[in-house]
């Protein structure tokens, strides 16, 4: 796989995570997908999964508005927030990983 997943996302800094063991840059990533208007379970495209990532940070106003949704969703409804959180972070670590 191409090392730049998401346009434009390779120019950021790519700090390793010392307890992950991965890039920072990833939960950024699983919050974004979460966020996205990506079906949970959904097969995804690579293609796909990239525009739904740019899409969702541009309509939440970057990863502090990706996150927000996601603690919403945690507080609301964490039945649902919990799969969806695990599905985002499989296709983050098929994408990235």
């Amino acid at each position: 796989m191409d090392s730049e997943y998401v346009s434009g996302v390779s120019d950021m800094v790519r700090c390793i995570d010392p307890v992950a063991g991965r890039p920072a840059l990833a939960d950024d990533l699983v919050e974004a997908v979460f966020a996205s208007d990506l079906a949970t379970g959904a097969a995804v495209t690579q293609d796909r999964y990239a525009a739904a990532v740019r899409r969702a940070l541009q309509v939440h106003g970057g990863v502090g508005g990706c996150l927000a949704v996601m603690a919403t969703a945690y507080g609301e409804h964490p039945e649902c927030a919990v799969p969806r959180s695990a599905w985002a972070r499989a296709l983050v670590d098929r994408f990235y990983g």
